[in-house]
């Protein structure tokens, strides 16, 4: 559950904070929807949400742009700032490649960049021909491996999973040739999403499950069976800003009115952390080695059978992604996405930072300077 944030909430808590965005266009809109609350209490409209590579977005700044195209070397970074906010958004078409390296050295010098919110995972899955998955994990390692060098202590990274996308879906997601893949995209999200949260945990980082929040929410996408609305945008704001706010220790606002209940009519109480995380938090009941494999004959037969005790992970707590899929054999994560879509599951929302008071008051001294844009990128 999230708090519900308004546009002042958002100026205190990023108050001389420097908050990065990394990721697609369902990140870009995450960036847009920050910049505009940082201003005003509105949506983001529809077509905010489709421009890219627009001179200015709600007066922030397009520091560079590579060549309009839906090729893997597109590039944008976009960058919003006044006396006492930063926000700066890049466009990345993997979670590492190319761009990665200048992304780095542009993160590991001043300013140091307080909050990094990021995914990519669409991208990886989808682009990288039928070695993607593997070079996915690879990659993660790599870039977690880079981070864990240059990032600040304090440096909050949050890793947010890819939202959930149709069966079918339009754009330039899929290449020329691959359209026999696009029944199995959706699945390859979720395989993506588990081996990510697996690296960002093992990294020390946060993860937050969109794709747990709004795997009910299919009403708030777009036409294209990947993009999303703005009071979609807005939902996942709120997810973000709460899940900030938990890890710095800052109180909520506390607008949320309305007490879940049961289905049997009793009050809901939200679970602890033990019980939402499969154990302390950060780290889950069952310690994986580095690449990431779990399966055994009777757990395949049991998924490939649905045996709903395994499905709903009572017996078996596999970091609790959605309904505890841990395997990576594809018929594991298949059958387990039978039950995901019934809404079985829990989420994932770690936090590794817990009371870190970072929050400066109104009337300090803003330390931000113009930002010029690097060459380099």
């Amino acid at each position: 559950m999230a708090d519900i944030f308004l546009s002042e909430d958002v100026t205190k808590l990023f108050h001389n904070k420097f908050v990065v965005v990394i990721g697609d266009s369902v990140m870009r809109g995450v960036y847009k929807d920050i910049v505009l609350m940082l201003q005003r209490n509105e949506f983001l409209s529809q077509a905010m949400l489709r421009r890219k590579g627009e001179p200015s977005h709600c007066n922030d700044q397009l520091i560079d742009i590579g060549e309009m195209t839906n090729n893997k070397t597109f590039r944008e970074v976009r960058q919003y700032q006044t006396g006492y906010h930063l926000v700066r958004y890049y466009f990345v078409t993997g979670c590492y490649n190319s761009h990665t390296p200048a992304l780095i050295r542009d993160l590991s010098s001043d300013p140091y960049p307080d909050v990094i919110i990021m995914n990519s995972c669409l991208w990886d899955v989808s682009r990288y021909g039928p070695r993607s998955m593997k070079v996915y994990k690879e990659n993660l390692l790599k870039l977690f491996d880079h981070f864990s060098r240059i990032l600040q202590p304090e440096c909050l990274f949050i890793w947010t999973t890819a939202m959930p996308i149709a069966k079918t879906v339009k754009g330039g997601v899929l290449v020329p040739g691959l359209e026999f893949r696009e029944d199995l995209l959706r699945l390859d999200v979720i395989e993506g999403n588990f081996y990510a949260k697996q690296a960002v945990v093992d990294a020390g980082h946060d993860v937050l499950d969109f794709h747990f929040y709004f795997r009910h929410h299919v009403n708030l996408r777009a036409a294209d069976g990947i993009h999303w609305n703005g009071k979609a945008h807005r939902r996942m704001s709120n997810l973000l800003f709460t899940h900030i706010c938990e890890a710095w220790g800052i109180a909520l606002p506390g607008r949320r009115q309305l007490q879940p209940v049961n289905f049997d009519g009793t009050m809901y109480q939200p679970p602890g952390p033990e019980e939402r995380y499969g154990g302390p938090i950060g780290r889950g009941n069952i310690q994986y080695n580095r690449d990431y494999t779990y399966a055994s004959a009777s757990n395949h037969q049991r998924a490939a059978s649905c045996d709903p005790s395994y499905l709903s992970g009572s017996q078996h707590n596999m970091m609790n992604y959605g309904i505890g899929l841990v395997a990576t054999n594809l018929l594991l994560i298949r059958a387990s996405q039978m039950a995901y879509e019934q809404g079985q599951g829990n989420q994932w929302g770690n936090s590794q930072r817990g009371g870190q008071q970072r929050y400066l008051p109104p009337g300090s001294t803003g330390r931000y300077h113009p930002y010029h844009g690097r060459n380099n990128y």
